[in-house]
Protein backbone atom coordinates (compact mmCIF):
# COMPACT_ATOMS: atom_id res chain seq x y z
CA UNK A 1 0.00 0.00 0.00
CA UNK A 2 0.90 3.50 -0.87
CA UNK A 3 2.05 5.74 2.14
CA UNK A 4 1.21 9.74 1.37
CA UNK A 5 3.75 11.64 3.45
CA UNK A 6 2.38 15.43 4.53
CA UNK A 7 5.10 16.80 2.46
CA UNK A 8 3.31 15.28 -0.69
CA UNK A 9 0.33 16.76 0.54
CA UNK A 10 1.96 20.08 1.15
CA UNK A 11 3.44 19.84 -2.06
CA UNK A 12 -0.30 18.69 -3.83
CA UNK A 13 -2.12 21.74 -1.74
CA UNK A 14 0.35 24.08 -2.93
CA UNK A 15 0.36 23.16 -6.88
CA UNK A 16 -3.70 23.34 -6.57
CA UNK A 17 -3.76 26.35 -4.73
CA UNK A 18 -1.50 27.93 -7.85
CA UNK A 19 -3.44 27.14 -10.06
CA UNK A 20 -6.50 29.24 -8.67
CA UNK A 21 -7.03 32.44 -10.66
CA UNK A 22 -9.70 33.92 -8.08
CA UNK A 23 -11.08 37.58 -8.79
CA UNK A 24 -12.78 39.51 -6.36
CA UNK A 25 -15.94 41.39 -7.73
CA UNK A 26 -16.01 45.02 -5.85
CA UNK A 27 -19.14 46.42 -6.97
CA UNK A 28 -21.96 47.36 -4.89
CA UNK A 29 -25.37 46.02 -5.85
CA UNK A 30 -28.90 47.40 -4.63
CA UNK A 31 -31.95 48.28 -6.04
CA UNK A 32 -34.44 50.42 -8.74
CA UNK A 33 -36.62 52.30 -6.06
CA UNK A 34 -38.17 54.87 -8.19
CA UNK A 35 -38.22 55.46 -12.31
CA UNK A 36 -39.41 57.72 -14.62
CA UNK A 37 -39.33 59.77 -17.86
CA UNK A 38 -35.41 58.29 -18.06
CA UNK A 39 -34.71 59.50 -14.31
CA UNK A 40 -34.18 56.23 -11.87
CA UNK A 41 -33.48 56.53 -8.44
CA UNK A 42 -31.53 53.99 -6.35
CA UNK A 43 -31.48 53.08 -2.47
CA UNK A 44 -28.05 51.94 -0.99
CA UNK A 45 -24.98 52.86 -3.41
CA UNK A 46 -22.90 54.31 -0.57
CA UNK A 47 -20.04 54.34 -2.76
CA UNK A 48 -21.38 55.45 -6.00
CA UNK A 49 -19.59 58.11 -7.61
CA UNK A 50 -21.09 61.78 -8.90
CA UNK A 51 -20.68 61.21 -12.80
CA UNK A 52 -20.31 57.56 -12.54
CA UNK A 53 -21.88 54.94 -14.93
CA UNK A 54 -24.41 52.62 -13.28
CA UNK A 55 -25.45 48.92 -14.81
CA UNK A 56 -28.94 48.43 -14.55
CA UNK A 57 -30.74 44.68 -15.22
CA UNK A 58 -34.38 44.27 -16.44
CA UNK A 59 -35.77 41.48 -14.20
CA UNK A 60 -38.29 40.74 -17.20
CA UNK A 61 -35.97 40.47 -20.08
CA UNK A 62 -32.63 40.57 -18.31
CA UNK A 63 -31.84 43.65 -20.51
CA UNK A 64 -28.74 45.99 -19.08
CA UNK A 65 -29.32 50.00 -19.16
CA UNK A 66 -26.54 51.89 -18.36
CA UNK A 67 -27.38 55.30 -16.16
CA UNK A 68 -25.30 58.59 -15.24
CA UNK A 69 -24.97 59.51 -11.73
CA UNK A 70 -26.24 63.04 -11.09
CA UNK A 71 -27.53 63.20 -7.40
CA UNK A 72 -26.07 61.98 -4.78
CA UNK A 73 -28.66 62.13 -1.83
CA UNK A 74 -28.04 60.49 1.51
CA UNK A 75 -30.34 57.34 1.24
CA UNK A 76 -30.23 57.29 -2.79
CA UNK A 77 -28.88 58.11 -5.79
CA UNK A 78 -30.23 59.51 -8.97
CA UNK A 79 -29.51 58.58 -12.43
CA UNK A 80 -30.12 59.44 -15.60
CA UNK A 81 -30.93 56.42 -17.95
CA UNK A 82 -29.76 55.78 -21.19
CA UNK A 83 -30.70 53.21 -23.77
CA UNK A 84 -34.22 51.40 -23.30
CA UNK A 85 -35.25 52.94 -20.03
CA UNK A 86 -38.49 51.26 -20.37
CA UNK A 87 -37.24 48.30 -19.85
CA UNK A 88 -36.03 49.55 -16.48
CA UNK A 89 -39.02 48.70 -13.09
CA UNK A 90 -38.98 49.16 -9.84
CA UNK A 91 -37.06 46.71 -7.74
CA UNK A 92 -34.60 46.00 -10.76
CA UNK A 93 -31.05 45.00 -9.62
CA UNK A 94 -28.53 48.10 -10.01
CA UNK A 95 -25.02 48.05 -9.88
CA UNK A 96 -21.41 50.74 -9.85
CA UNK A 97 -19.09 50.09 -12.63
CA UNK A 98 -16.34 52.03 -10.14
CA UNK A 99 -15.33 53.90 -13.21
CA UNK A 100 -16.41 57.31 -13.90
CA UNK A 101 -18.77 57.81 -17.30
CA UNK A 102 -16.14 57.89 -20.71
CA UNK A 103 -16.82 57.53 -23.94
CA UNK A 104 -14.18 55.77 -26.41
CA UNK A 105 -12.18 58.23 -28.39
CA UNK A 106 -9.97 58.12 -31.84
CA UNK A 107 -9.73 57.79 -35.16
CA UNK A 108 -11.85 54.54 -35.39
CA UNK A 109 -14.98 56.90 -34.49
CA UNK A 110 -14.84 58.30 -38.16
CA UNK A 111 -17.51 57.33 -40.53
CA UNK A 112 -19.61 55.49 -37.56
CA UNK A 113 -23.14 56.50 -35.92
CA UNK A 114 -22.79 55.61 -32.02
CA UNK A 115 -24.95 56.28 -29.21
CA UNK A 116 -24.15 59.08 -26.60
CA UNK A 117 -22.67 55.86 -25.11
CA UNK A 118 -20.21 55.95 -27.86
CA UNK A 119 -21.58 52.50 -28.65
CA UNK A 120 -21.94 51.82 -32.50
CA UNK A 121 -25.86 51.78 -33.57
CA UNK A 122 -25.14 51.45 -37.52
CA UNK A 123 -24.63 47.91 -37.76
CA UNK A 124 -21.41 47.69 -38.61
CA UNK A 125 -19.40 45.79 -35.99
CA UNK A 126 -17.73 47.26 -32.58
CA UNK A 127 -15.45 50.27 -32.30
CA UNK A 128 -11.84 49.49 -31.59
CA UNK A 129 -10.88 52.73 -30.10
CA UNK A 130 -7.79 52.13 -28.22
CA UNK A 131 -8.36 55.42 -25.67
CA UNK A 132 -11.10 56.64 -23.93
CA UNK A 133 -12.01 59.51 -22.15
CA UNK A 134 -14.70 61.27 -19.62
CA UNK A 135 -17.09 63.19 -20.49
CA UNK A 136 -16.99 65.27 -17.58
CA UNK A 137 -13.12 66.27 -17.48
CA UNK A 138 -12.29 70.36 -15.93
CA UNK A 139 -11.26 72.63 -19.72
CA UNK A 140 -8.25 74.12 -19.88
CA UNK A 141 -8.03 77.77 -18.85
CA UNK A 142 -8.24 80.53 -20.75
CA UNK A 143 -4.38 81.92 -20.97
CA UNK A 144 -3.76 78.01 -21.95
CA UNK A 145 -6.35 78.03 -25.03
CA UNK A 146 -4.77 78.75 -28.18
CA UNK A 147 -6.51 82.09 -30.01
CA UNK A 148 -9.03 82.17 -32.90
CA UNK A 149 -6.74 82.99 -35.80
CA UNK A 150 -8.30 80.39 -38.82
CA UNK A 151 -11.09 80.39 -40.59
CA UNK A 152 -13.65 78.44 -41.31
CA UNK A 153 -15.47 78.10 -44.34
CA UNK A 154 -19.26 77.00 -44.42
CA UNK A 155 -19.48 76.91 -48.23
CA UNK A 156 -22.04 79.46 -48.15
CA UNK A 157 -20.99 82.89 -50.04
CA UNK A 158 -23.90 85.08 -47.85
CA UNK A 159 -22.71 83.52 -44.32
CA UNK A 160 -18.84 83.37 -45.05
CA UNK A 161 -19.18 87.03 -46.34
CA UNK A 162 -20.94 88.63 -43.56
CA UNK A 163 -20.25 86.47 -40.38
CA UNK A 164 -16.63 85.89 -40.02
CA UNK A 165 -16.09 82.06 -38.26
CA UNK A 166 -13.32 80.96 -36.63
CA UNK A 167 -11.96 77.58 -35.44
CA UNK A 168 -12.46 77.14 -31.76
CA UNK A 169 -15.48 79.80 -31.70
CA UNK A 170 -19.14 78.68 -30.74
CA UNK A 171 -22.04 79.64 -33.60
CA UNK A 172 -25.51 79.40 -33.21
CA UNK A 173 -27.66 78.71 -35.66
CA UNK A 174 -30.98 80.02 -34.87
CA UNK A 175 -34.36 79.96 -36.64
CA UNK A 176 -38.05 78.35 -36.53
CA UNK A 177 -38.37 75.08 -38.23
CA UNK A 178 -38.22 73.89 -41.93
CA UNK A 179 -35.93 77.42 -42.34
CA UNK A 180 -32.63 75.04 -43.50
CA UNK A 181 -30.84 74.95 -39.99
CA UNK A 182 -29.90 71.28 -40.56
CA UNK A 183 -28.72 72.35 -44.43
CA UNK A 184 -26.71 74.85 -43.28
CA UNK A 185 -25.03 72.28 -40.82
CA UNK A 186 -24.48 69.77 -43.40
CA UNK A 187 -23.22 72.02 -46.04
CA UNK A 188 -20.25 73.14 -43.82
CA UNK A 189 -19.90 69.54 -43.09
CA UNK A 190 -19.41 69.26 -46.47
CA UNK A 191 -17.67 72.01 -47.51
CA UNK A 192 -14.28 70.48 -45.28
CA UNK A 193 -13.62 67.50 -47.76
CA UNK A 194 -10.75 68.96 -48.82
CA UNK A 195 -9.80 70.06 -45.28
CA UNK A 196 -7.92 68.63 -42.42
CA UNK A 197 -10.85 69.64 -40.09
CA UNK A 198 -12.76 66.55 -37.93
CA UNK A 199 -16.80 66.89 -37.79
CA UNK A 200 -19.39 66.39 -35.26
CA UNK A 201 -23.16 65.78 -36.11
CA UNK A 202 -25.50 65.22 -33.19
CA UNK A 203 -28.92 64.67 -33.56
CA UNK A 204 -30.86 64.38 -30.66
CA UNK A 205 -34.70 63.70 -30.90
CA UNK A 206 -34.59 63.54 -34.41
CA UNK A 207 -36.19 60.34 -36.19
CA UNK A 208 -34.15 57.39 -36.97
CA UNK A 209 -34.75 57.93 -40.94
CA UNK A 210 -33.60 61.44 -40.85
CA UNK A 211 -30.34 60.43 -39.39
CA UNK A 212 -29.85 57.55 -41.81
CA UNK A 213 -30.64 60.08 -44.53
CA UNK A 214 -28.14 62.34 -43.42
CA UNK A 215 -25.27 59.65 -42.89
CA UNK A 216 -26.04 58.92 -47.14
CA UNK A 217 -25.53 62.45 -47.98
CA UNK A 218 -22.61 62.85 -45.96
CA UNK A 219 -21.47 59.43 -47.62
CA UNK A 220 -22.11 60.48 -51.05
CA UNK A 221 -20.19 63.89 -50.67
CA UNK A 222 -17.32 61.75 -49.34
CA UNK A 223 -17.05 63.13 -46.33
CA UNK A 224 -18.46 60.87 -43.79
CA UNK A 225 -15.15 59.66 -43.14
CA UNK A 226 -13.79 62.56 -41.10
CA UNK A 227 -17.00 62.58 -39.66
CA UNK A 228 -18.62 61.32 -36.09
CA UNK A 229 -22.90 60.96 -36.49
CA UNK A 230 -23.92 60.91 -32.10
CA UNK A 231 -27.96 60.34 -32.66
CA UNK A 232 -30.35 60.32 -29.72
CA UNK A 233 -33.32 59.56 -31.86
CA UNK A 234 -37.40 59.66 -30.55
CA UNK A 235 -37.74 56.65 -32.08
CA UNK A 236 -37.72 54.58 -28.17
CA UNK A 237 -40.69 57.37 -27.22
CA UNK A 238 -42.84 57.43 -30.37
CA UNK A 239 -42.67 53.40 -30.13
CA UNK A 240 -43.70 53.66 -26.43
CA UNK A 241 -46.68 56.06 -27.39
CA UNK A 242 -47.45 53.95 -30.34
CA UNK A 243 -47.96 51.01 -28.09
CA UNK A 244 -50.00 53.04 -26.02
CA UNK A 245 -52.11 54.00 -28.64
CA UNK A 246 -52.81 50.67 -30.34
CA UNK A 247 -55.96 50.05 -30.63
CA UNK A 248 -55.58 46.08 -30.62
CA UNK A 249 -54.40 46.36 -27.04
CA UNK A 250 -56.39 45.14 -24.43
CA UNK A 251 -57.21 46.96 -20.79
CA UNK A 252 -55.44 45.01 -18.06
CA UNK A 253 -56.96 45.63 -14.37
CA UNK A 254 -54.94 48.29 -13.09
CA UNK A 255 -54.02 46.26 -9.86
CA UNK A 256 -52.43 44.05 -11.93
CA UNK A 257 -51.41 46.66 -14.59
CA UNK A 258 -48.65 47.99 -12.49
CA UNK A 259 -45.43 46.72 -11.23
CA UNK A 260 -43.83 48.41 -9.03
CA UNK A 261 -42.33 47.27 -5.34
CA UNK A 262 -45.60 47.88 -3.82
CA UNK A 263 -47.55 45.92 -6.05
CA UNK A 264 -45.27 43.07 -6.00
CA UNK A 265 -45.31 42.84 -2.04
CA UNK A 266 -49.31 43.16 -2.61
CA UNK A 267 -49.02 40.25 -5.00
CA UNK A 268 -52.42 40.40 -6.36
CA UNK A 269 -51.86 37.93 -8.65
CA UNK A 270 -52.59 35.23 -5.59
CA UNK A 271 -56.20 36.81 -4.72
CA UNK A 272 -59.06 35.09 -4.84
CA UNK A 273 -62.69 35.88 -6.10
CA UNK A 274 -63.43 37.56 -2.98
CA UNK A 275 -60.34 39.69 -2.16
CA UNK A 276 -60.87 41.00 -5.69
CA UNK A 277 -64.50 41.77 -4.39
CA UNK A 278 -63.47 43.63 -1.11
CA UNK A 279 -60.50 45.26 -2.80
CA UNK A 280 -62.89 46.58 -5.31
CA UNK A 281 -64.89 48.56 -3.03
CA UNK A 282 -62.13 49.45 -0.47
CA UNK A 283 -59.21 50.23 -2.39
CA UNK A 284 -58.35 53.08 -4.24
CA UNK A 285 -54.99 53.09 -6.91
CA UNK A 286 -53.78 56.37 -7.72
CA UNK A 287 -52.51 57.43 -10.80
CA UNK A 288 -51.24 60.30 -12.40
CA UNK A 289 -52.61 59.61 -15.97
CA UNK A 290 -55.99 57.82 -14.84
CA UNK A 291 -56.52 60.01 -11.57
CA UNK A 292 -58.63 57.52 -8.85
CA UNK A 293 -58.70 53.81 -9.69
CA UNK A 294 -60.92 50.90 -8.44
CA UNK A 295 -58.33 47.72 -8.61
CA UNK A 296 -60.78 46.09 -11.10
CA UNK A 297 -60.46 49.15 -13.52
CA UNK A 298 -59.73 48.03 -17.01
CA UNK A 299 -56.61 50.40 -18.16
CA UNK A 300 -53.41 50.50 -20.27
CA UNK A 301 -50.11 51.04 -18.34
CA UNK A 302 -48.20 54.02 -19.74
CA UNK A 303 -45.93 55.36 -17.44
CA UNK A 304 -46.20 59.55 -16.46
CA UNK A 305 -44.87 62.06 -14.38
CA UNK A 306 -47.21 64.10 -11.95
CA UNK A 307 -45.65 67.31 -13.61
CA UNK A 308 -46.37 66.43 -17.33
CA UNK A 309 -48.61 69.18 -19.41
CA UNK A 310 -50.87 67.04 -21.74
CA UNK A 311 -51.92 69.77 -24.83
CA UNK A 312 -55.44 68.18 -24.67
CA UNK A 313 -56.03 69.53 -20.78
CA UNK A 314 -55.83 72.77 -21.43
CA UNK A 315 -52.30 72.92 -20.52
CA UNK A 316 -52.30 72.45 -16.39
CA UNK A 317 -49.75 69.94 -15.02
CA UNK A 318 -51.45 66.34 -13.97
CA UNK A 319 -51.47 68.19 -9.96
CA UNK A 320 -53.17 71.16 -11.25
CA UNK A 321 -55.64 69.07 -13.57
CA UNK A 322 -56.74 66.24 -11.29
CA UNK A 323 -56.73 68.27 -7.82
CA UNK A 324 -59.89 69.82 -8.49
CA UNK A 325 -61.57 66.59 -10.04
CA UNK A 326 -60.35 64.30 -7.15
CA UNK A 327 -60.78 65.79 -3.81
CA UNK A 328 -64.52 65.82 -3.60
CA UNK A 329 -64.26 62.25 -5.45
CA UNK A 330 -62.60 60.93 -2.73
CA UNK A 331 -63.87 62.72 0.06
CA UNK A 332 -67.20 61.10 -0.53
CA UNK A 333 -66.25 57.75 -1.64
CA UNK A 334 -64.63 57.21 1.85
CA UNK A 335 -67.66 59.31 3.91
CA UNK A 336 -69.75 56.66 2.37
CA UNK A 337 -67.70 53.71 3.03
CA UNK A 338 -66.31 54.34 6.95
CA UNK A 339 -64.62 57.52 7.53
CA UNK A 340 -61.39 56.71 7.83
CA UNK A 341 -58.53 56.55 4.56
CA UNK A 342 -55.50 54.30 5.19
CA UNK A 343 -52.87 56.42 2.61
CA UNK A 344 -50.32 54.35 1.98
CA UNK A 345 -49.82 56.28 -1.20
CA UNK A 346 -46.51 58.23 -1.41
CA UNK A 347 -45.60 61.49 -0.43
CA UNK A 348 -46.05 62.92 -4.41
CA UNK A 349 -49.45 61.11 -4.96
CA UNK A 350 -51.19 63.49 -2.50
CA UNK A 351 -50.37 66.54 -4.35
CA UNK A 352 -53.54 64.90 -6.54
CA UNK A 353 -55.89 66.11 -3.80
CA UNK A 354 -56.57 69.14 -2.01
CA UNK A 355 -54.87 67.40 1.06
CA UNK A 356 -55.88 69.83 3.76
CA UNK A 357 -59.40 69.24 2.76
CA UNK A 358 -59.21 65.56 2.64
CA UNK A 359 -57.63 65.26 6.37
CA UNK A 360 -60.31 67.84 7.37
CA UNK A 361 -63.20 65.60 6.45
CA UNK A 362 -62.38 62.09 6.64
CA UNK A 363 -60.11 60.48 8.87
CA UNK A 364 -56.54 60.05 7.66
CA UNK A 365 -53.90 57.52 9.05
CA UNK A 366 -50.46 57.75 7.40
CA UNK A 367 -48.32 54.27 8.44
CA UNK A 368 -44.89 55.14 8.55
CA UNK A 369 -42.67 52.43 7.84
CA UNK A 370 -38.37 53.27 9.32
CA UNK A 371 -36.02 50.62 9.63
CA UNK A 372 -33.12 49.71 12.80
CA UNK A 373 -30.14 49.85 11.27
CA UNK A 374 -27.03 49.82 13.51
CA UNK A 375 -29.06 51.07 16.66
CA UNK A 376 -30.52 54.29 14.90
CA UNK A 377 -34.63 54.23 13.06
CA UNK A 378 -33.50 55.04 9.16
CA UNK A 379 -35.82 55.91 6.47
CA UNK A 380 -35.52 53.68 3.32
CA UNK A 381 -37.22 54.26 0.42
CA UNK A 382 -37.01 50.56 -0.96
CA UNK A 383 -38.32 49.17 2.56
CA UNK A 384 -41.33 51.94 2.77
CA UNK A 385 -42.55 50.81 -0.63
CA UNK A 386 -42.12 46.69 0.33
CA UNK A 387 -44.10 47.41 3.77
CA UNK A 388 -46.83 49.95 1.97
CA UNK A 389 -47.58 46.62 -0.56
CA UNK A 390 -47.56 44.13 2.67
CA UNK A 391 -49.74 46.23 4.69
CA UNK A 392 -52.39 46.89 1.97
CA UNK A 393 -52.39 43.22 1.58
CA UNK A 394 -52.44 42.37 5.35
CA UNK A 395 -55.73 44.91 5.17
CA UNK A 396 -57.14 43.64 2.46
CA UNK A 397 -57.37 39.93 3.52
CA UNK A 398 -58.02 40.23 6.98
CA UNK A 399 -61.03 42.47 5.73
CA UNK A 400 -60.08 45.02 8.90
CA UNK A 401 -62.69 47.13 10.00
CA UNK A 402 -61.01 49.34 12.64
CA UNK A 403 -57.63 51.26 12.54
CA UNK A 404 -56.31 49.23 15.64
CA UNK A 405 -56.62 46.16 13.95
CA UNK A 406 -53.56 47.88 11.94
CA UNK A 407 -51.35 47.46 15.16
CA UNK A 408 -51.42 43.45 14.49
CA UNK A 409 -49.20 43.99 11.24
CA UNK A 410 -45.65 42.82 11.70
CA UNK A 411 -43.52 42.19 8.35
CA UNK A 412 -42.31 38.58 8.45
CA UNK A 413 -39.74 36.64 6.71
CA UNK A 414 -42.19 35.01 4.66
CA UNK A 415 -43.12 38.83 3.07
CA UNK A 416 -39.53 38.85 1.82
CA UNK A 417 -39.72 42.45 2.89
CA UNK A 418 -35.39 42.04 4.17
CA UNK A 419 -33.13 41.68 7.02
CA UNK A 420 -33.65 44.54 8.99
CA UNK A 421 -36.19 44.82 11.44
CA UNK A 422 -39.44 46.97 10.77
CA UNK A 423 -40.88 50.08 13.19
CA UNK A 424 -44.54 50.72 12.01
CA UNK A 425 -45.58 54.06 13.29
CA UNK A 426 -48.22 56.54 12.66
CA UNK A 427 -51.05 54.39 13.21
CA UNK A 428 -52.54 56.81 15.90
CA UNK A 429 -51.75 60.31 14.57
CA UNK A 430 -48.32 60.05 15.62
CA UNK A 431 -45.14 59.41 13.51
CA UNK A 432 -42.29 57.36 14.38
CA UNK A 433 -39.51 59.52 16.03
CA UNK A 434 -36.57 59.31 14.13
CA UNK A 435 -33.40 58.26 16.20
CA UNK A 436 -30.13 60.45 16.53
Amino acid sequence: METISSEKIMSTLREELAQINATVDRQEASVVTEVADGIARISGLKSAMAGELLKLTSSTTGLDVYGLVQNLDQDDVGAVLFGDAEEIKEGDECRTTGRVMDIPVGHAMLGRVVNPLGQPIDGLGPINATHRRPIEFKAPGIMDRQPVCEPVQTGLLAIDAMVPIGRGQRELIIGDRKTGKTAIAIDAIVNQRETDMLCIYVAIGQKASTVAAIRESLSQHGVLDKTVIVAATAAESALRLHRFLEPSQEPVPAVLAYTGIVFRYLHPETFTAADFSYAQRHLFITSFLYGLLRPLDGIRPYRLEGNVRLPDADGPTRFAYWQPRLTDLLIKAVQADDGVLVNLASAEMKRLFDWRRVCASVRVVTPEFRVMDGGRLRSVVVYAKMCRGAMARFILQQRLTDVAGLSAFNPSPDDAVGQLPVVVGGLDGRAVSPGR
